[in-house]
């Protein structure tokens, strides 16, 4: 049974916002911020994310469950993973994340716990050689399970796991190779509710027409917050740009006629720990065919004279 996920060094060098694919839409400046362009990739999915899915249990200790990471798990760690030259061993020093995805008052569409609220953790390393043995996952001392080491064609790579249900308070996850003993270990502080605000009132709609058959795509939101760290941008599931927080929106050219569904998600690091919000999403078709009317977004009334 394989739990690890190989997520390519293209994928995390996303956070950089540097020109990953060589061929697809083009991110443009972002209002309120501007960032490099950014090349999406080409032929993507006709529409849609990865969503959230009922979670695959993998095991369960104490009231525990250990799961198998999802597609969304796998977008987050794209996003959020800076990839290090690791400690050579079977364990990569230094490179234990853990980040808080879903809250006891979680509005995300598909929470754990069988559907009901619940505080999740997905727990993320870096493994660098063959561990057959496996990883041994501890929750404040008390051992959860083996999950299996990375499969050698994957490594080095990223391993991860999310963990569910957790109470709030400090809570310490260690991860430890039964074999040579290496360990790594991180804590956080586990919160009922999101510690910051989700984007909010997503618009998605076509832009100016193009030379070549293809079109503009104009996705706006607003940030009431308070504010995360930084913001992940979506389309068609595939990870676009990693933003400041405060950017209100995300322009695209050379787009081909089609569905897209564009997903903003912020994250938020502090002392505390990491943590992440729901995936506010629009969707829109473009044909690409008649030039449409772009109706003005984050429109701001403020009082000049007193």
């Amino acid at each position: 049974m394989r739990i690890g996920v190989q997520i390519l060094v293209a994928s995390i060098a996303l956070l950089s916002a540097e020109t990953i694919f060589a061929d697809g839409p083009v991110l443009e400046a972002i209002p309120s911020r501007s960032i490099e362009p950014v090349v999406l990739p080409a032929g993507l999915a006709e529409v849609g994310g990865a969503g959230e899915t009922a979670p695959e249990v993998l095991f369960e200790t104490s009231g525990l469950v250990v799961a198998r990471p999802s597609a969304r798990d796998i977008e987050l760690a794209s996003i959020v993973r800076r990839k290090g030259e690791g400690g050579g061993g079977d364990i990569a020093a230094g490179s234990l994340v853990l980040i808080q995805t879903f809250f006891l008052d979680s509005k995300c569409s598909y929470p754990p716990c069988g559907g009901s609220p619940c505080n999740a953790l997905l727990v993320l390393w870096d493994e660098n050689s063959y561990n057959p043995e496996g990883v041994d996952v501890y929750v404040n001392d008390e051992k959860l399970g083996t999950l299996p080491g990375l499969p050698p064609e994957d490594l080095p790579g990223i391993n991860l796991a999310p963990i569910y249900p957790l109470p709030p308070g400090p809570c310490l996850i260690r991860i430890e190779d039964p074999n040579t003993g290496s360990s790594e270990q991180a804590e956080i502080l586990v919160l009922d509710s999101q510690p910051f605000g989700d984007v909010q009132r997503m618009r998605c709609q076509q832009g100016e027409l193009e030379i070549g058959g293809t079109c503009g795509l104009i996705a706006t939101w607003t940030t009431p917050g308070p504010l995360p760290s930084y913001l992940g941008a979506l389309v068609n599931g595939e990870v676009a740009a990693v933003l400041d927080p405060d950017t209100r929106g995300l322009p695209l050219v050379g787009v081909p006629p089609g569905t897209y569904t564009v997903e903003v998600v912020g994250l938020l690091e502090n002392a505390e720990g990491n943590y992440r919000g729901c995936y506010p999403s629009a969707t829109c078709t473009l044909d690409c065919a008649s030039d449409a009317c772009v109706k003005p977004a984050g429109v701001y009334v403020a009082q000049r004279t007193y």
